[in-house]
């Protein structure tokens, strides 16, 4: 879920899909903001016994449904804590996914969008202001550490890329992008981008374009049923393929 999400906003999916498949097990993964700055050997402890409940689901149906890049980030380190898990001279397997759907990314992660996505629950004008700040401060000297230790980009950088990598969800697997227009943390051009690269991979790609909000695309006068028929087509999709 994206970063920071709130219980009754969750809810209105988790709500979604227990009418769409009453019978289908849920697993929600929440991402909050300091997720970022916790030191990697401590966040992939903590990764470890939900890595392994996902591992059970392998050659399993799964529809994965991932919310901005905070659920990105989230799906790619649960893969590598996975891939971590794996007894030596055991294969690393991708995550198990029938279908992935996507929804408001992902993003390119630069400074501006981070801002907004970071502060974007917060109402106090004093605290949001100071985070940005904050944020415009840790963000760069994050991107150098990164790069002066050895590895290239940063965590977005490594993400956008890490979702395109078969160790991380199989080329097989069937992807919907639903992003909008009118979505002021994640640009639009950022989700396009990433839309083509899995095309010239010849992974098989649906596009849903909105005029809404930054995940709020089943509000308005038509867009649950919509997306609802989304959903149902992203399944059937995999189903058909797996």
């Amino acid at each position: 879920m994206t970063v920071g999400a709130r219980v009754p906003h969750i809810q209105k999916y988790t709500e979604l899909y227990n009418k769409l498949y009453p019978s289908a097990t849920q697993i929600v993964v929440r991402s909050y903001e300091d997720f970022l700055y916790t030191n990697s050997t401590q966040f992939y402890k903590e990764m470890m016994p939900l890595a392994k409940v996902v591992d059970d689901y392998q050659g399993k149906r799964v529809l994965v449904h991932v919310f901005s890049n905070g659920g990105c980030l989230m799906l790619t380190y649960l893969v590598e804590a996975s891939h971590k898990a794996t007894p030596l001279g055991s294969p690393s397997k991708p995550l198990p996914a029938t279908t992935v759907i996507f929804d408001s990314c992902p993003g390119s992660g630069d400074v501006r969008s981070s801002m907004r996505a970071f502060t974007a629950g917060m109402k106090n004008p004093a605290a949001k202001y100071a985070f940005s700040a904050l944020i415009a401060l840790v963000f760069p000297v994050m991107r150098w550490y990164r790069i002066l230790t050895g590895r290239s980009g940063d965590h977005f950088d490594t993400m956008r890329k890490g979702l395109l990598a078969p160790a991380v969800l199989g080329h097989s697997v069937p992807r919907t992008y639903i992003y909008s227009d009118a979505d002021l943390i994640i640009p639009y051009k950022a989700v396009e981008a990433h839309v083509e690269d899995s095309r010239r991979l010849e992974m098989t790609v649906d596009v849903e374009k909105f005029h809404t909000p930054h995940v709020q695309h089943i509000r308005g006068e038509g867009n649950l049923a919509r997306y609802i028929d989304i959903v149902r087509s992203a399944w059937k999709q995999g189903m058909s393929q797996s």
